[in-house]
Protein backbone atom coordinates (compact mmCIF):
# COMPACT_ATOMS: atom_id res chain seq x y z
CA UNK A 1 0.00 0.00 0.00
CA UNK A 2 1.49 3.01 -1.08
CA UNK A 3 -0.29 6.52 0.05
CA UNK A 4 -0.02 9.54 -1.77
CA UNK A 5 0.84 7.11 -4.96
CA UNK A 6 -0.39 8.52 -7.26
CA UNK A 7 2.06 11.13 -8.67
CA UNK A 8 5.36 12.43 -7.65
CA UNK A 9 7.97 10.31 -5.71
CA UNK A 10 4.49 8.00 -4.43
CA UNK A 11 3.57 6.76 -8.08
CA UNK A 12 7.45 5.88 -9.03
CA UNK A 13 7.78 3.79 -5.39
CA UNK A 14 4.32 1.70 -6.97
CA UNK A 15 5.48 1.58 -10.15
CA UNK A 16 9.39 0.07 -9.18
CA UNK A 17 7.17 -2.46 -6.42
CA UNK A 18 4.90 -3.17 -9.30
CA UNK A 19 7.81 -3.48 -11.92
CA UNK A 20 9.93 -5.80 -9.24
CA UNK A 21 6.53 -8.08 -9.27
CA UNK A 22 4.35 -6.56 -6.21
CA UNK A 23 0.74 -6.88 -6.01
CA UNK A 24 0.30 -3.03 -5.27
CA UNK A 25 -2.03 -0.58 -4.12
CA UNK A 26 -1.61 2.82 -4.19
CA UNK A 27 -4.33 5.65 -2.52
CA UNK A 28 -4.55 9.81 -2.63
CA UNK A 29 -7.61 11.63 -2.55
CA UNK A 30 -8.26 12.63 -5.99
CA UNK A 31 -9.70 9.60 -7.65
CA UNK A 32 -8.82 10.75 -11.06
CA UNK A 33 -5.37 11.16 -10.15
CA UNK A 34 -5.32 7.24 -8.64
CA UNK A 35 -6.90 5.74 -12.15
CA UNK A 36 -4.93 7.66 -14.26
CA UNK A 37 -1.80 6.40 -12.00
CA UNK A 38 -3.16 2.60 -12.63
CA UNK A 39 -3.86 2.90 -16.13
CA UNK A 40 0.10 4.38 -16.56
CA UNK A 41 1.60 1.58 -14.83
CA UNK A 42 -0.19 -1.14 -16.13
CA UNK A 43 0.20 0.21 -19.80
CA UNK A 44 3.70 0.39 -19.31
CA UNK A 45 4.38 -2.52 -17.23
CA UNK A 46 2.72 -6.23 -18.79
CA UNK A 47 1.39 -8.68 -16.30
CA UNK A 48 1.04 -6.06 -13.59
CA UNK A 49 -1.16 -6.08 -10.66
CA UNK A 50 -2.34 -2.37 -8.95
CA UNK A 51 -5.15 -1.25 -7.63
CA UNK A 52 -6.09 2.07 -6.34
CA UNK A 53 -8.76 3.37 -3.08
CA UNK A 54 -9.42 6.84 -2.77
CA UNK A 55 -9.12 8.05 0.84
CA UNK A 56 -8.52 10.82 3.08
CA UNK A 57 -5.54 10.74 5.50
CA UNK A 58 -6.19 13.97 6.99
CA UNK A 59 -8.73 12.90 9.65
CA UNK A 60 -9.02 9.51 11.98
CA UNK A 61 -11.72 8.59 10.23
CA UNK A 62 -10.16 8.86 7.03
CA UNK A 63 -7.74 6.26 7.90
CA UNK A 64 -9.71 4.21 9.70
CA UNK A 65 -11.86 4.17 6.12
CA UNK A 66 -8.95 3.20 4.27
CA UNK A 67 -7.75 0.40 6.60
CA UNK A 68 -11.28 -1.03 6.44
CA UNK A 69 -11.65 -0.73 2.57
CA UNK A 70 -7.94 -2.42 2.02
CA UNK A 71 -9.16 -4.93 4.35
CA UNK A 72 -12.08 -6.05 2.32
CA UNK A 73 -9.66 -6.06 -1.14
CA UNK A 74 -8.18 -9.36 0.97
CA UNK A 75 -11.27 -11.08 1.83
CA UNK A 76 -13.97 -12.71 0.29
CA UNK A 77 -16.53 -13.21 2.64
CA UNK A 78 -15.02 -15.17 5.42
CA UNK A 79 -11.94 -16.14 3.77
CA UNK A 80 -9.12 -14.22 3.70
CA UNK A 81 -7.06 -13.83 0.69
CA UNK A 82 -3.27 -12.62 1.78
CA UNK A 83 -2.39 -9.88 3.62
CA UNK A 84 -0.59 -6.43 3.36
CA UNK A 85 2.71 -6.89 3.65
CA UNK A 86 4.22 -3.21 3.41
CA UNK A 87 3.14 0.06 4.08
CA UNK A 88 4.89 3.20 2.75
CA UNK A 89 3.39 6.11 4.14
CA UNK A 90 4.07 8.88 1.60
CA UNK A 91 0.98 11.12 1.70
CA UNK A 92 2.66 14.61 1.63
CA UNK A 93 -0.35 16.97 2.95
CA UNK A 94 -1.84 15.39 5.35
CA UNK A 95 -0.92 17.20 8.46
CA UNK A 96 -3.61 15.41 10.45
CA UNK A 97 -6.26 16.34 13.40
CA UNK A 98 -5.05 16.12 17.10
CA UNK A 99 -5.64 13.17 19.15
Amino acid sequence: LVTGGSRGIGYMIAKGYVNAGANVILTSRDETACSNAVKSIENSISNSSCRYVTSSLSTRQGCETLASKVQSMFSNGRKRQGCLDILINNAGTSWGEDP
